[in-house]
């Protein structure tokens, strides 16, 4: 059994941990952003966030509301 492959297909990808945590993080907030029908303090509040801390990692991740 190969335990490696999770690891192998990073790799091969050439995508770095910082990529793949980026696009995790921006799939999370933009389904938070769809439940809450684009309300920020919602959203917020659903991934127990404050509202500025949403805000700037909107922006570091360029997600427009």
């Amino acid at each position: 059994r190969n335990h490696h492959s999770v690891l192998s297909m990073s790799v091969g990808s050439r995508r770095s941990a910082q990529d793949l945590i980026e696009d995790f993080e921006r799939k999370i907030i933009i389904e938070a952003l769809k439940r809450s029908d684009g309300n920020i303090t919602q959203a917020a509040q659903e991934l127990s966030y404050t509202r500025p801390y949403l805000h700037r990692k909107m922006k570091r991740l360029n997600i427009n509301s």
